[in-house]
């Protein structure tokens, strides 16, 4: 309510001392409701859930929730915001009860978004029935403070078209991570003016490797959809977009772990992290190998603000400058466990010195990634019309080799949509009440709510009960060391077993359920493997001896679920990115192991 005027906004325009402020913003003239009471909170919160008088219908499941304009904007304000000192009751019923505490909103500005986006996560999730079933909430909200990361997304607010804006879109990004908020994204293209064919490209390259991606722009600026670019540009936006896609079992698992508390060293830590996380480490840098440029010192991984790994194993380096052919890239060198980092270039397959930049052409269809050596990333090759359509598609794994021929990764597995929240997180969200006060009457709400929802809807549920977290790795043991036996460069012939390890999650309960059958291993990259080639008439189905004698070697074997190992199946290629084994059918649902018995580690 308003305040009575101290010279810092009293007395502004419909502020009138004691009474209920009124200001203007979209609606018109407006009232705002004040977050900081507990019954307004439970009073938000049941919009949502259905509970409470007069409010027979809650919002149907697949329909989600964007709080904006919620630090609070207020047109009229001095400051485009609520006065300094306009009024907030906490601690109880509103005044005149003893329990209440008035405060000035100058001492909790930066709580009003947050607690609003705290009231509408509870109400979205008693409508859903969290922890244990449901379609789980997504809400977006344009203010934040601390502890906003346990409700949903946030953005950077409302931005310009320009490659000023497009750099300080990663870099507050990533700032947003380290502080603490890890699901953050920026409007692609900016919320204002026109951006030119190459920088909304470019900017589809960069944020379509943030965690949340978006389009979005004001209502007079021209619209930003990819397809709407001429070409080449639509068909490079169009590649970025089915990356993403690509990508998303990656991301989910970075999800999953920042979140779940399953994985301890990746608890707290950010979806995408500047260079200098995760690359501690000191001393001299590395002897510089042929061909490789020039060291990159500690002070260059701190300023390079604008690059950024996913997660720790996918390095992206945006192009952030009109009219770039070619960019030099800094690669760290710590942070491998010890041992000097490797890096795969995702563009050529070239295994690259950590510690060093590297210099890399970009085209206007590229933008330099590159996979940590030890890293194994998930990824789906098939790009559908929409993620949940691919959720439970089949598997491809990227595994990128260190020195030592070793690499690990995880795959978390669920139908995409169920609400199951980690235990600790619904501890929290039931504190105070909050949650039991939405939910009160919102289990009797008529399922009528289904009415007007997607055909799909019953699909998108019938995954209830159904996840699981896979553990790969690789080891590889040297078998000898030589030269190629065709005359090429030299390299560790070794044997290599790549295996796979399901497990459920305690936080999902006991009463999961088995993965569809149409989940599956399909397709495996081993990167920094070749074939052992005896000699130029050798087929490729052939190339794996035992000796070197043609003929006498086998092909690699699959053993699954403790079975005797059987020659595996599909087919076997060299790339230029390394070994590849296509056309697999190796269940996620059961443990198993490949043997690939001889090939060359790329030195």
């Amino acid at each position: 309510r308003g305040g009575g005027g101290d010279g810092e906004g009293g007395g502004e325009g419909g502020l009138v001392g004691g009474a209920a402020f009124e200001g203007e913003c979209w609606p018109g003239v407006s009232s705002w409701v004040d977050f900081l009471q507990p019954r307004a909170q439970q009073w938000w919160a049941q919009l949502y859930s259905g509970a409470g008088e007069g409010r027979p219908r809650r919002w149907p499941s697949w329909l989600h929730a964007w709080n904006d304009m919620n630090e609070p904007s207020v047109f009229s304000g001095a400051e485009l915001t609520l006065p300094r000192d306009a009024l907030h009751v906490v601690q109880g019923a509103p005044a005149p009860s003893p329990s209440s505490v008035e405060v000035e909103h100058r001492l909790v500005h930066n709580l009003y978004g947050a607690l609003q986006a705290a009231a509408t996560f509870a109400g979205l999730s008693a409508r859903a029935g969290l922890p244990s079933g449901g379609e789980r909430p997504f809400l977006l909200s344009r203010s934040f403070f601390v502890g906003s990361q346990r409700h949903g997304a946030v953005w950077t607010g409302d931005n310009t078209a320009s490659w000023d804006q497009l750099r300080l879109s990663v870099q507050m990004v990533l700032a947003l991570g380290v502080s603490g908020l890890p699901f953050a994204g920026a409007d692609v293209g900016g919320f204002f003016g026109t951006p030119p064919p190459e920088l909304l490209l470019r900017w589809y390259q960069s944020a379509s490797h943030l965690p949340f991606f978006r389009s979005h722009a004001h209502v007079d600026s021209p619209r930003r959809e990819p397809w709407l670019l001429p070409q080449p540009h639509a068909a490079h936006a169009l590649e970025a977009l089915r990356e993403r896609q690509r990508l998303l079992p990656f991301w989910y698992t970075l999800c999953w772990d920042a979140a779940s508390g399953a994985l301890p060293s990746a608890e707290g830590l950010p979806l995408v992290r500047p260079l200098w996380l995760g690359s501690g480490g000191g001393g001299s840098p590395p002897a510089s190998p042929a061909g490789a440029g020039k060291p990159v010192p500690r002070s260059a991984l701190l300023l390079a603000d604008t690059a950024f790994t996913v997660g720790a194993d996918l390095l992206v380096f945006p192009v952030a400058t009109k009219g770039a052919s070619n960019v030099e890239v800094p690669l760290p060198v710590h942070g491998c466990g010890g041992a000097p980092c490797e890096w795969f270039s995702v563009s050529s397959g070239a295994r690259l010195r950590g510690g060093f930049w590297h210099s890399e052409p970009v085209g206007l269809g590229s933008m330099p990634r590159y996979q940590r050596g030890g890293s194994i990333l998930p990824r789906r090759e098939r790009v559908r019309r929409s993620a949940l359509l691919a959720v439970w598609d089949p598997i491809s794994l990227h595994a990128a080799l260190d020195a030592a021929g070793h690499a690990a990764g995880r795959l978390y597995l669920d139908d995409g949509v169920t609400a199951r929240l980690p235990a600790a997180l619904h501890e929290h969200q039931q504190s105070g009440g909050l949650l039991e006060a939405a939910r009160a009457g919102a289990a009797t709400a008529p399922e009528s709510e289904l009415e007007g929802a997607p055909p799909q809807h019953a699909a998108r549920s019938a995954g209830v009960g159904v996840g699981a977290l896979l553990l790969f790795n690789v080891t590889c043991e040297e078998k000898r060391s030589a030269q190629s036996t065709d005359g090429g460069g030299g390299g560790h012939v070794v044997r290599c077993i790549l295996s796979s390890r399901p497990t459920r999650p305690l936080a999902l309960g006991e009463s999961v359920g088995p993965l569809p059958a149409s989940v599956y291993v399909e397709r495996v990259l081993l990167r920094g493997l070749s074939p052992l080639v005896v000699d130029q008439s050798t087929r490729l189905a052939d190339w794996l001896p035992s000796s070197l004698a043609p003929g006498s070697g086998k092909r690699p074997t699959a053993s699954v679920g403790g079975a005797a190992p059987r020659p595996l199946g599909g087919k076997v290629e060299a790339t230029p990115h390394g070994l590849l084994l296509e056309r697999l059918h190796l269940p996620c649902d059961e443990a198993w192991d490949i043997e690939v018995p001889g090939a060359v580690l790329d030195g």
